[in-house]
């Protein structure tokens, strides 16, 4: 065997290495964490899903009972820099439970169980826009759905609170 091929090779394979290994770092410094999750968070409703999702990981996989529960948690309970991390402004909860393409506030499926792999839908739009609602689910997906998706989506799981089927 030739020594002097294994080494140009090593030399070579050590390069490539350390090549892919910077040019990774530097894509990296480009998608911090705060960035991705922020991007992960680009509307309210996906913000307040996600958020839902986090009250079912510290709560034993349940979602919050109601509205001034789920408030709290956001409020009391989620550390401020994963809130900033998430664009929320938990002195503005009001703002983020009303959809930006509706103007109406959410319908919010309270309650709902879930673990980290569940794909729940919790966060309706209530009036939608030119015949389709957004619901997003509790893995951070957002789908756009005509009326029998959203009636049937909303009928999904435990019961909605009162007055939740709004479609037309």
């Amino acid at each position: 065997m030739n020594c002097s091929f294994w080494n140009s090779r090593n030399r070579v394979v050590s390069f490539i290495c350390i090549l892919l290994s910077v040019v990774f770092t530097a894509g990296c410094s480009k998608h911090d964490p705060a960035s991705r999750i922020g991007a992960m968070n680009d509307a309210r409703i996906k913000q307040v899903a996600n958020l839902y999702m986090a009250h079912q990981m510290r709560n034993a996989s349940n979602g919050p009972k109601d509205e001034p529960a789920f408030k709290e948690f956001i409020q009391k309970k989620m550390p401020g820099h994963r809130l900033e991390m998430m664009r929320v402004d938990p002195a503005k909860l009001d703002e983020l439970f009303v959809s930006e393409r509706d103007g109406q506030p959410f319908v919010i499926k309270y309650g709902q169980s879930g673990g980290v792999m569940s794909k729940t839908p919790v966060v309706f739009e209530k009036d939608g826009r030119d015949g389709t609602w957004q619901v997003a689910y509790t893995n951070g997906q957002v789908e756009e759905v005509d009326s029998a998706k959203y009636q049937e989506l909303l009928q999904s799981g435990k019961p909605a609170a009162a007055g939740a089927t709004v479609a037309k």
